[in-house]
């Protein structure tokens, strides 16, 4: 069960694609709640925060035998802008996941980290240790994460490894994936027909197919000696060399693209990154050529030329217009609707002046209650002010301002006026400040409650689902021995054709092939299902095999990953002790299922399939005086009876062919005969006497052409036959 942590992207569908064509069940955690994103097909998916607290609970509900969190090449992080607001949200997450992971303790964890944390001029290759040369505040955030997964690993014990990728390069499909120096170098020469680079700048580089390939040898790692590995190419190009193999790509005679430096006294930069630590460990071979990557990246843009041109987005003015001044607005309406509301209230306390009726109501004063109550300690602050102000102005209608301002009923009011709206403002504030808590509490619980509910519904239906695989999987061990069971009551010859159907049900493959070894140098072919698994022929050199052979003598299953014609697609042998007695060969299996869990059928099979023969041959071992002729070195005639009966079965389901000769012999037959005999033929070819006492020799896989060579090899030695129809008895 592998744990997958890491917002969308190539990289992680690429992993998520390797990991399951392995028979791998992925558990994916997206970071965000947005169910729209696009990711590959996974076993269960969250769609949840990093930083929540429902990340403890996936990992105590999938308690993953590996976890891969995409740390520094996660797309849910942007780092282009607000660096150090990302910083805060990527400290959170990093601590909350490995916080998460401590608590459980389940598997291994891999944190990928970026060699983008290096910028600057290095005179020698960058290793795992070399320290940061004058770093900002992104490159002390990513090397502040890697030291994070060591103080973890060292503190804790825990199994935690980090992985430094060197910069990614991939073929891209839109315009938002553009994000490479080399798919950005396209962009620019089909928008401005020109390439410009930076003089004397220098990197190394990796592509994304063969990070995946690396990771995953990382994943099937047993063990590993260091905590921090680079991975990288090590090829060093320079973006002028980068930008002329671009330029050649995409100009030509008509429309050709020119190259320029941008800085020509910039200061030189070279981050070329050492990739030893994890090749003496693990070993690298690349799939991915620069020159290959380059042509491909350039042909995949041009072809699309015009959906990566038009893709450019352009912002809409007015749009801009709203962004910016959008939250103005908001803020200056209550001002305004103040100030409206004040004309109208000091307009009716202008009426009600002259009411008998009205005289005594105080409109300032429902002005300030008013806005105190809809809107505030702020607003009824400025609706004081202002009702003060209406309250001053009319009352210089009646009396001069020095006697206002001498009348302390003037000062009462105010005094009244601010008191009742500060008051009632301070309530109303207090009241929604409160209100708002509650609120936010509760959309907290609520989602809270919906994440272990969804956590709890993927844990029902994870467990439905591997108890339906437990019962019904294909390829099940308890389906398989139920399979295989079945070779039991069969005698050693019968034993092999029933293998092949055996290993059909397994693998679900039409094309197998079993060849036999008895002299440790030829595998000679005992039965096949199809021409396509007879292409090596009845016999073959096992030291022609190659690294089939090497494969084969360490005990493990080969699998043909170059896709070469002339070798099966996978091949296990059955072994006694340390020497090959059968190889079993599948030819036609689907790329999908040529992964680690098919190889570890195979080798449950042919250990089975090895038990059987054992089994059968010391069955055999304790009848052999009554098979074996000791006069004439011959099978007796019910065991070779029984034996052609089986071939002839065998010949009916196109398993094999095999043709029968008789031995002339004028006079009886003498003793030790079948013994003279078995030095002139193949040791997979048989001997024994029918019920009319005629000394028979069956040539297994031979049809009568090939027999013809035999009957003639043995006139030579003095032995005169003739074939024979098929006939069991």
């Amino acid at each position: 069960k592998i744990l997958l942590i890491g917002g969308e992207g190539e990289l992680i569908n690429k992993l998520i694609i390797k990991l399951r064509k392995e028979r791998h069940k992925i558990f994916l955690v997206t970071g965000k709640r947005n169910k729209n994103i696009f990711y590959e097909k996974v076993f269960e998916r969250f769609d949840f925060p990093y930083d929540g607290e429902s990340m403890c609970q996936i990992f105590r509900s999938v308690c993953p035998d590996l976890t891969i969190f995409m740390g520094a090449v996660d797309s849910n992080f942007h780092w282009d802008d607000q660096v150090q607001q990302e910083s805060v949200r990527y400290d959170a997450a990093l601590t909350n996941i490995l916080m998460s992971y401590s608590m459980v303790a389940s598997g291994r964890f891999l944190y990928l980290s970026s060699a983008d944390m290096y910028d600057g001029y290095y005179a020698d290759r960058i290793t795992e240790d070399t320290p940061i040369e004058k770093p900002d505040y992104y490159h002390t955030i990513m090397k502040k994460a890697e030291d994070f997964c060591v103080f973890y690993r060292q503190c804790r014990e825990l199994d935690i490894a980090v992985l430094r990728l060197d910069r990614l390069w991939s073929l891209p499909r839109s315009t938002s994936e553009v994000r490479d120096i080399c798919a950005q170098m396209c962009l620019q020469a089909m928008k401005e027909n020109r390439i410009t680079y930076r003089e004397n700048h220098s990197f190394t580089w990796i592509y994304e197919t063969d990070a995946v390939e690396y990771i995953d040898r990382m994943i099937k790692a047993k063990s590993y000696q260091h905590c921090l590995y680079q991975i990288t190419s090590g090829n060093v190009i320079s973006e002028r060399e980068l930008a002329e193999k671009i330029a050649a790509h995409i100009g030509s005679e008509d429309y050709p693209v020119i190259t320029s430096a941008i800085e020509e006294d910039a200061p030189e930069k070279k981050t070329v990154l050492s990739n030893d630590r994890y090749s003496k460990e693990f070993g690298l071979n690349f799939f991915c050529d620069l020159n290959k990557v380059i042509e491909q990246t350039a042909s995949r843009m041009l072809k699309n030329k015009e959906r990566f041109l038009n893709e450019e987005l352009v912002p809409d003015k007015n749009q801009t217009l709203r962004q910016k001044f959008g939250w103005l607005v908001k803020v200056l309406v209550p001002y305004a609707e103040n100030l409206a509301c004040f004309f109208v209230f000091y307009f009716l306390n202008s009426i009600a002046g002259g009411s008998s009726f009205f005289s005594r109501l105080d409109f300032f004063l429902l002005y300030v209650l008013l806005f105190a109550m809809i809107h505030g300690q702020r607003q009824a602050t400025i609706s004081a002010l202002l009702g003060t102000v209406g309250f001053i102005v009319q009352q210089m209608y009646l009396r001069s301002s020095f006697e206002i301002m001498l009348d302390y009923n003037t000062y009462i009011w105010v005094v009244q006026l601010f008191t009742v709206g500060l008051l009632v403002g301070y309530q109303h504030d207090q009241y929604h400040m409160l209100r708002s808590e509650i609120t936010e509490e509760k959309e907290y619980l609520r989602d809270k409650i919906a994440d272990i509910e969804k956590i709890h519904s993927i844990n029902v239906r994870v467990k439905d689902s591997l108890e339906t695989q437990i019962i019904n999987q294909s390829d099940s061990i308890g389906k398989i021995y139920s399979i295989t069971s079945s070779l039991d009551r069969y005698l050693p010859e019968e034993v092999m054709f029933q293998a092949v159907d055996v290993l059909k049900k397994v693998v679900n493959s039409r094309d197998v092939a079993i060849y036999t070894v008895s002299d440790g140098s030829y595998a000679r072919l005992y039965t096949a299902t199809s021409p396509l698994s007879r292409m090596l022929g009845n016999s073959v050199k096992l030291t022609d095999l190659g690294d089939m052979y090497s494969m084969l003598q360490q005990g493990k299953v080969y699998i043909n990953r170059e896709l070469n014609e002339n070798a099966p697609q996978m091949a296990v042998a059955v072994k006694d002790g340390d020497k090959i007695r059968a190889v079993l060969m599948i030819w036609n299996i689907s790329w999908e299922a040529m992964t680690l869990n098919t190889a570890n059928l195979l080798t449950v099979v042919s250990m089975l399939i090895q038990n059987a023969v054992l089994r059968a041959q010391k069955y055999l071992d304790a009848l052999e005086e009554t098979r074996f002729s000791s006069r004439l070195g011959a099978l007796e005639h019910d065991a070779f009876t029984n034996l052609l009966q089986v071939y002839e079965n065998a010949r009916s389901r196109n398993l094999t062919d095999y043709t029968l000769l008789a031995l002339e012999y004028d006079s009886a037959l003498p003793d030790g005969i079948g013994l003279e005999l078995a030095k002139r033929l193949r040791q997979n070819d048989y001997i024994g006497v029918n019920r009319n006492g005629v000394m028979c020799i069956l040539l297994t896989n031979t049809d009568v052409e090939n027999a013809q060579i035999v009957k003639d090899r043995l006139q030579a030695y003095g032995y005169t036959t003739k074939i024979l129809e098929v006939h069991p008895e």
